[in-house]
């Protein structure tokens, strides 16, 4: 067998196979033998039913097109392994024949996509320096955000630890931030702040609380 594999352009591989008509007679002398032990030939012991037999009861190019099929599923992955190459989708292949032929070479080919190699120029740290990710007010185009939670609105400390904890009705956002109360994500808590956009937290225990928030009636915290 041989395989030969060519670098494309665009992460591309194409794959070629070719199997010499020596090892494609072998290979079906074998695959009718093995066809005769698997099934039950009425007159013939297991194994030992002859080659026309066979194509009588099976189908002229039923043990050929198996072996086709059989020949593509193992000589695939081994290339890909002897190759170290890594498929992203699934092949489709392309035959000179359809199926395999006695006294013929057979080949076939395919072209795959693989993942991008990449060569480091050196071994030095690599920077690389993420911008913040800024929203405007006309990208979220929101009024208001609501935010349910499991608490009834903005305390200065821990309700479920301190009994004695203060719910503010409203609060800044400075506020929040200054004092980290942990209304949400400190970035997001800027972007809001930066963006003009209020939120409204509220407990979800209370199913009507959603109702009362889009009401604009007085329920949790409104933090602006």
């Amino acid at each position: 067998m041989k395989t030969t594999v060519e670098a494309l352009e665009d992460n591309k591989v194409k794959l070629s196979f070719e199997i010499d008509a020596k090892e494609v007679n072998t290979r079906i002398k074998q695959a009718y033998k093995n066809f005769a032990k698997r099934y039950n030939f009425p007159g013939f012991r297991p194994g030992k039913a002859p080659r026309p037999v066979v194509d009588n009861m099976m189908g002229a190019d039923t043990v050929k097109a198996s072996l086709t099929e059989d020949l593509v599923n193992e000589l695939y992955p081994l290339a890909l392994d002897e190759h170290n190459l890594v498929p992203l989708f699934k092949p489709e292949f392309d035959m000179d024949t359809e199926i395999v032929e006695d006294n013929k070479p057979f080949s076939f080919s395919t072209t795959i996509d693989v993942k991008p190699s990449f060569e480091l120029s050196s071994y030095d740290n690599v920077s690389v320096e993420i911008p913040m990710p800024e929203a405007t007010e006309a990208e979220i185009d929101a009024q208001i955000i609501l935010k349910a939670t499991m608490v009834d609105g903005v305390y200065d400390s821990d309700p479920h630890k301190n009994p004695n904890a203060k719910r503010y009705s409203t609060i800044s956002f400075d506020q929040v931030l200054s004092e980290q109360l942990g209304v949400m994500d400190m970035t997001a808590a800027s972007m809001c702040r930066d963006n003009h956009i209020p939120v409204l937290v509220f407990s979800l225990e209370d199913p009507d609380n959603i109702l009362r928030a889009v009401k604009q009636e007085d329920v949790g915290t409104l933090v602006k």
